[in-house]
């Protein structure tokens, strides 16, 4: 009976990482097919080179300004992972595999944690922030490895 039990449990580790290496290798066939997440933008910085005081580390996330709250849309198919809000702006975050979609400075998204994401699916507006811009950050990450968003992007 252990046995069983235990091969039963191998099995369905084995069938989990399987599904957990085909979900990473179809997100990966998006590299360079995504849509620039607002309909209408005025400046797109990378700023992948910046180092941030406070932690030492670079940045590797877009900073899209528009002059308006326009709809902010998927980029990739996902799941609502988590939604956290900090001084009345929203951050988003999207699980696909092992990857992780960010949207920062955005008003209460419009989903809700564990919901299912398509791509081109609105999500939520960008907001004002303290500085008077409306600025939308979009961040990639493999795990815990941030990885360049520009290039995952349909220019």
């Amino acid at each position: 009976m252990k046995l069983l039990l235990c091969t039963s449990l191998l099995f369905f580790y084995y069938s989990l990482c399987i599904a957990q290496n085909e979900a990473d290798s179809l997100f990966e066939t998006s590299k360079g097919k995504w849509p620039i997440p607002v309909s209408k933008y005025v400046e797109i910085q990378n700023n992948k080179n910046i180092l941030h005081a406070n932690c030492n580390s670079a940045d590797s996330a877009l900073r899209i300004t528009t002059d308006s709250s326009y709809n902010v849309i998927a980029v990739h198919d996902g799941q609502t992972s988590r939604t956290y809000e900090a001084d009345d702006e929203y951050i988003l975050i999207i699980k696909f595999g092992d990857y992780t979609i960010i949207y920062t400075g955005i008003e209460k998204p419009i989903t809700q944690n564990n919901s299912p994401i398509k791509s081109g699916q609105v999500i939520s507006r960008i907001r004002k922030d303290i500085d008077n811009q409306y600025q939308l950050r979009l961040s990639l990450f493999y795990k815990d490895r941030q990885l360049n968003v520009e290039e995952w992007i349909n220019w």
